[in-house]
C-alpha cells in the first residue's frame, strides 16, 4: 500500500468515524438526556486515554522537555479545540440536529484558510478559495436535511458556526506543535486537557438538551 493509499484511507476513516459520533451525540443528547458537559468529559477521557496509551505501546515520543511556548500553545489550542469547540458542537447538535451542525461546521474550512493566511503568513491563492468554496458546496450538496436552508438563525445555529470557528483557532493554535511533536501524542494531551478543564462543571451544570445556559456559563468562564 503506498503512503496516498494510505493517508487517503485514513482521512475517509477519519470521515466516517466523525460521522458516527456526530449521530451517537445526538442520539445521547435528545433520547437519552445526557448533558453535554458529560459527552465532552466522558469522550475527551476515553479518547484521551487511547491515544496515550497507544503512543506508549509505539514509543520513540518525546512526552517532556518540551519548550515553553509549545506547551503555552498546547494548552491553549487544547482549550480552544477540545473544550469549547466540544462543547459548542455537542450543545448545537441537541438544538438543531446533526445534519444542520454539520452544514454550518463547514464554515471551519474557510476559517482555517483565513486564518492561515493572516497568522501563519501564507500567501492567498487560488487554491485557498477553491478549499473554501468546496468545503461549503460539498455541505449543501450532501445534507440531506430540508430545514438547513430555513432563514431562522438561533441559539443553535450560532454555536455552530461559533465552534467552527473555534476549531479553527485551536487548529491553527496547535499547527506548530504538530509540526515538531507526534500526532497521536499531541492530540492525546490535547484532549486529557479538555477534559480537566471541563470537569469542575461537572456537578453543577447538567443543563438539558435544549438548555443554551451550560454552554454560555462555561464559556464565559473560560
Amino acid at each position: 500500500m503506498t503512503d496516498d493509499l494510505k493517508y487517503s484511507l485514513g482521512a475517509v476513516l477519519s470521515a466516517l468515524f466523525a460521522a458516527a459520533g456526530l449521530i451517537l451525540t445526538e442520539i445521547a443528547v435528545r433520547s437519552l438526556s445526557v448533558s453535554v458537559v458529560e459527552i465532552a468529559v466522558g469522550s475527551n477521557y476515553v479518547a484521551g486515554t487511547m491515544l496515550l496509551g497507544w503512543s506508549a505501546m509505539r514509543g520513540g515520543h518525546r512526552w517532556t522537555g518540551w519548550g515553553r511556548a509549545d506547551w503555552f500553545r498546547l494548552v491553549a489550542g487544547s482549550v480552544a479545540t477540545f473544550a469549547a469547540g466540544f462543547l459548542l458542537l455537542y450543545a448545537s447538535i441537541g438544538l438543531v440536529g446533526t445534519s444542520k451542525t454539520s452544514l454550518l461546521g463547514r464554515l471551519e474550512t474557510i476559517f482555517i484558510v483565513l486564518l492561515a493566511v493572516a497568522f501563519l503568513k501564507e500567501r492567498w491563492t487560488p487554491r485557498h478559495w477553491l478549499a473554501s468554496m468546496t468545503g461549503l458546496a460539498g455541505a449543501v450538496i450532501v445534507n440531506f436535511d430540508p430545514t438547513a436552508w430555513s432563514l431562522h438563525f438561533g441559539w443553535g445555529e450560532g454555536m455552530a458556526v461559533t465552534s467552527a470557528l473555534v476549531f479553527a483557532a485551536g487548529i491553527i493554535t496547535l499547527k506548530s506543535v504538530l509540526n515538531r511533536h507526534s500526532g497521536p501524542l499531541v492530540t492525546g494531551y490535547g484532549l486529557m486537557i479538555g477534559a480537566v478543564v471541563l470537569t469542575p462543571f461537572l456537578p453543577a451544570l447538567q443543563g438539558t438538551a435544549t438548555d443554551v445556559s451550560t454552554p454560555i456559563v462555561v464559556l464565559a468562564l473560560l
